[in-house]
């Protein structure tokens, strides 16, 4: 149940130099006294500290995602399967959440190290944002439980605009009262604030069906990275651009146009992918509704079109893997077989559908050195 805000008081402290031109005596008696009084509050409650965190000290006291161990189970739920430990929306691969007991806990979902990352807190009734904690670095694939400096006693915060802050009754405070947000010149930071969409991303096993095999924490470790990629591409200007400005129809059945502006949002308002891995001898990969699923060999390669220029006008592409992505995400998107937003009509050159359209956008992207993922993380 969300405490009422009366339940918790703000107060503002100036904490300027005193000044008291055109006063009386006794006036600028009465002001002094005012704010030596409320300096001394700030010094007998200390003034909540902004601890400095290392890459060190988060390793040492976090831990490791997507390891050998996420292959265990915590109450009958494999941990790489469990939604509430490793599933994450793309647009949030750097994640802070209020926890229970007090505690905030933050997820980095990419092979990436972040740097400069100042953790800020917000509540209603506060006039901006205060601190919590700064991260000289945080690890890529970490997960980290902080303490919030939160006390049954009147405390005293710092806000961005450097405001002192006395507040009580925080302690009485729900997790859901509580807004985070990470701040940092990172430029990969930057890219995914990009990212227009906000599909929730889970990792499956697809254990009943033959096509499917059992999708590992290595497995999933490559994903991450193309996952965030691809989500960059269909978000960027240039896609939309291309989209738009084909000087062809999209078609879901041939002869029967599609609406560009319905196109861009069906790409868009994916609201859930649950990943897996496909090991069928002939069979690319899987897509459609909530499920999505490429070769293993496509995912792990440095060397794929994911991470390297390949040749856009041979027949099927010598990018065939960014092919397959392309075609089942259109079938995720909702299109068919029946017109050229997952197969496309002609070849090479002469291609004319989603497929060509996407491959040549990510394409610029990859070698323009736009996309956030360069090159492949986890080479050696």
């Amino acid at each position: 149940m969300k405490i009422p805000t009366k339940r918790l008081k703000v107060k503002l402290f100036a904490l300027a130099g005193l000044l008291a031109l055109a006063c009386t005596k006794t006036e600028q008696e009465e002001k002094i006294v005012e704010v030596e009084v409320e300096k001394q509050v700030v010094k007998d409650f200390d003034l909540v500290k902004v601890p400095t965190m290392t890459a060190l000290q988060v390793q040492e006291s976090g831990k490791e995602m997507f390891t050998d161990e996420d292959n265990k189970e915590i109450d009958g739920k494999v941990i790489l399967y469990d939604d509430d430990l490793r599933a994450f929306r793309v647009n949030e691969m750097l994640e802070v959440r209020a926890i229970e007991g007090n505690k905030y806990r933050i997820r980095n979902f990419l092979p990436h190290t972040f740097t400069n990352v100042e953790l800020q807190m917000y509540i209603e009734g506060f006039k901006a944002p205060v601190k919590i904690a700064f991260f000289e670095e945080f690890p890529p694939l970490y997960e980290y439980v902080g303490e919030l400096p939160f006390s049954a006693r009147e405390i005293f915060f710092e806000d961005v605009n450097g405001q002192k802050i006395s507040v009580e009754n925080i302690n009485n405070l729900s997790t859901s009262d509580l807004k985070f947000s990470l701040i940092s010149n990172d430029p990969m930071l930057e890219k995914m604030k990009k990212i227009k969409l906000n599909t929730f991303y889970c990792f499956r096993p697809y254990e009943k069906d033959t096509k499917w095999g059992r999708l590992t924490a290595e497995d999933a470790r490559n994903y991450l990275p193309v996952v965030l990629n691809m989500a960059y591409m269909l978000s960027s200007e240039d896609f939309e651009k291309a989209i738009k400005e084909t000087p062809y129809e999209f078609e879901n059945k041939k002869g029967v146009p599609l609406n560009r502006e319905h196109v861009m949002k069906s790409f868009i308002n994916i609201p859930r992918q649950n990943l897996g891995i496909i090991v069928e001898p002939g069979l690319g990969g899987l897509g459609g509704g909530t499920t999505f699923g490429v070769r293993r060999e496509y995912i792990n390669n440095p060397k794929s079109a994911y991470y390297t220029k390949s040749d856009l006008n041979s027949p099927w592409h010598s990018s065939l893997v960014m092919n397959v992505w392309i075609h089942e995400f259109g079938h995720v998107a909702g299109y068919g077989h029946d017109g050229n937003m997952t197969y496309f009509y002609d070849k090479g050159k002469d291609a004319k559908g989603l497929v060509p359209v996407g491959m040549a956008v990510y394409q610029k992207l990859l070698l323009e050195g736009q996309l956030p993922f360069l090159k492949y993380p986890y080479e050696k």
